[in-house]
């Protein structure tokens, strides 16, 4: 779906509508291959340090482009390496894409461009995934961001308005990848909000749904828009001695889900994928040592 690669902005910027931007003669195409071009020069590159210079560049052509009135409907299809969703409402499209870093790791990148009463809003986003303490519970911001390659998009109505579930992956490092789940909220002034408590599990209402599992596995997170709901698969260790070691959780081949019911999206598990709407049938009790669905492991449980 994504490869290895991609990037992070150092600075949150409000980026001026009226710098550059062209209502005609902008060459879309032209501006598109070059942008394509530092991608592969940064696929290319070995060295991280340099990768970083590279994406820096990206990142300050990126936002330039953007701020052309025409940019919200350009498909930039060539970017194959950038992630683009765009809300059914039309107001909030988003690009994000990833650096690989020494050790396996990665940084993450970002703009989210909102269509808004008085023109358009290109937003960075910053990385600060290292900031949270409880990723579970915390909201973040533009500023404050969980980064992650987000790869679907579904609207919803909250508090009488439109918010947004994003559906992201998290390549993390060498020995496990994460899947994530949160909402974003736009305010009326167009400051965004990540991660507003909205998932219910059980008893507990969390603002962020994070799956942890094996690199080596693959992990379903999608939604069925057919039967209104969120399908997972049901993470658990590989073997009951690396319960709460989660470079050691794969699926299990049956799966799990989330439904909005107001005001909240609530865990349904053991849901039947050819029919999520299926009341689901008792499930036998896991052992103790995998009773956790596989995200809730740093709920405080």
């Amino acid at each position: 779906m994504f490869k290895r690669l991609i990037v992070v902005i150092p600075l949150f910027v409000f980026l001026p509508l009226g710098l550059l931007a062209q209502t005609s003669g902008f060459d879309f195409p032209k501006e598109e291959k070059k942008l394509s071009e530092i991608l592969d020069s940064i696929v290319r590159e070995q060295d991280f340090a340099k990768k970083n210079e590279l994406n820096k560049n990206f990142v300050d052509k990126l936002a330039v482009v953007l701020q052309n009135d025409k940019a919200f409907d350009y498909p930039f299809d060539s970017l194959l390496q950038v992630g683009k969703v765009r809300s059914l409402d039309n107001r909030v499209r988003i690009f994000t894409w990833n650096i690989p870093q020494p050790a396996g790791f990665q940084k993450y990148f970002g703009f989210v461009m909102l269509q808004t009463t008085t023109g358009n809003k290109v937003i960075s986003l910053i990385d600060r995934r290292g900031d949270y303490k409880l990723p579970h519970s915390e909201q973040g911001s533009a500023e404050k961001w969980f980064g992650a390659l987000y790869y679907d998009i579904i609207d919803f109505e909250h508090n009488g308005r439109n918010h947004y579930v994003l559906l992201g992956v998290d390549l993390h490092d060498i020995f496990s990848s994460k899947r994530i789940l949160e909402v974003l909220s736009v305010s009326e002034d167009g400051s965004l909000g990540f991660g507003i408590p909205i998932f219910k599990v059980d008893r507990s209402i969390i603002s962020r749904v994070i799956f942890e599992y094996s690199s080596r596995a693959t992990m379903v997170l999608r939604w069925d828009k057919t039967h209104r709901t969120i399908v997972c698969s049901h993470l658990t260790p590989m073997q009951p001695s690396f319960a709460g070691n989660y470079r050691y959780y794969v699926p299990d081949l049956s799966f799990d889900g989330f439904r909005f019911n107001k005001p909240y999206w609530e865990f349904v598990p053991d849901i039947d994928i050819r029919n999520p709407s299926r009341k689901p049938a008792a499930r036998i009790q896991a052992p103790t040592e995998n009773y956790d669905p596989g995200f809730l492991y740093r709920a405080g449980r």
